[in-house]
C-alpha cells in the first residue's frame, strides 16, 4: 500500500473533522516520527468550556432554577468560562458562580498552555467562522489551512454500491456520508434528506445521510446579544454554515467514483 505523503505535522494541533479519523490513523502508521494532536470543532470548543460535575442539576434547583432554566443551563454554563457579559446572561453567571463554589465546574484543559508555540492547521473544515470564534482567546496565533486533494479523498467512506447502501439503510448503519446516484432513486431511500442542483454534480444527485446532514440545527432559545456571546451562531448563521460544509462535501465527493462503478 502505498504511503501518504509526508505533510510535517510535528507539534501541530489539527482541526478536522471525526470524517478524517481514517486518514490521520494511516498517516500515523506511516509516519510515527510525527506527534500532533486532532481535534474536531466540537473537541475544540471543549477546550474553552467548563464540564458539569454530575449532582450540578440538584445543586441549581436548590438555588431556584426551573425545568426551563435547568434545560438551558446544559448549553450556557459550560460556555461562560471565557464568555463576554450580557445582561441576559446574568442569571446563567450567577449559576456559574454558585456550581464553582459548590466544586460542580471542573476543566480538563487549559488552552493557552495546550496551544502555545504550536502551528494550528486546519484540514477538512471550508467555514473557518466556528474555528476562529473558538480561538479568538488565544493571543498571536496564525491558522492554516490545507486543502489538499487527498485530504477531500480521505475524508469520506469508500464509495457504496446500491445494493450496499441498501443493506446499511436496512440495518441503520451510520454513517454513511454521501451517495452519488446516476441512476433512478431506489424507493427504499426516497425518504433521505436529498440536495441537488449547484451542489450535486451533473451526473446524478446525491442521497447524504449520516452526520452532519441528518441532524437537525439546534439553536437555543436565548437573545442574540446572549448567543454572541457565548459563541453559539444564530439559526440562519448556523444554518448558512451548513450549507457550507455540504457544498464542499458534495463537491469533494465528485472526486470518487459513481455508485455501481
Amino acid at each position: 500500500m502505498k504511503c501518504l505523503p509526508s505533510h510535517h505535522y510535528d507539534g501541530a494541533v489539527l482541526i478536522a473533522p471525526k470524517a478524517q479519523d481514517a486518514y490521520f490513523r494511516r498517516y500515523k502508521e506511516d509516519h510515527p516520527e510525527e506527534r500532533f494532536d486532532v481535534l474536531d470543532l466540537e473537541a475544540l470548543s471543549a477546550c474553552f468550556q467548563y464540564q458539569l460535575a454530575p449532582g450540578y442539576e440538584k445543586c441549581l434547583q436548590m438555588h431556584g432554577a426551573g425545568e426551563a432554566e435547568l434545560d438551558l443551563a446544559k448549553v450556557v454554563i459550560p460556555r461562560l468560562r471565557y464568555a463576554m457579559k450580557a445582561k441576559s446572561l446574568q442569571r446563567y453567571f450567577e449559576y456559574r458562580d454558585i456550581l464553582e463554589k459548590e466544586g460542580y465546574l471542573r476543566t480538563s484543559c487549559d488552552p493557552f498552555a495546550f496551544f502555545k508555540g504550536r502551528s494550528i492547521i486546519v484540514r477538512g473544515y471550508y467555514d473557518g467562522k466556528g474555528i476562529a470564534e473558538a480561538l479568538q482567546d488565544l493571543p498571536n496565533i496564525c491558522v492554516n489551512y490545507d486543502y489538499g486533494l487527498d485530504a477531500l479523498n480521505a475524508s469520506f467512506p469508500e464509495p457504496l454500491t446500491i445494493e450496499e447502501a441498501m443493506k446499511r439503510i436496512g440495518a441503520a448503519e451510520a454513517p454513511v456520508y454521501a451517495i452519488a446516484f446516476g441512476v433512478e432513486i431506489p424507493k427504499e431511500a426516497s425518504h433521505l434528506p436529498r440536495l441537488e442542483g449547484p451542489y450535486a454534480p451533473s451526473e446524478g444527485s446525491f442521497i447524504v445521510f449520516g452526520d452532519p446532514f441528518s441532524a437537525p440545527v439546534e439553536v437555543p432559545d436565548l437573545p442574540e446579544e446572549a448567543l454572541k456571546a457565548l459563541r453559539i451562531p444564530t439559526m440562519a448563521e448556523a444554518l448558512r454554515r451548513k450549507e457550507v460544509e455540504a457544498k464542499y462535501l458534495l463537491l469533494s465527493t465528485r472526486q470518487l467514483a459513481r455508485v455501481g462503478a
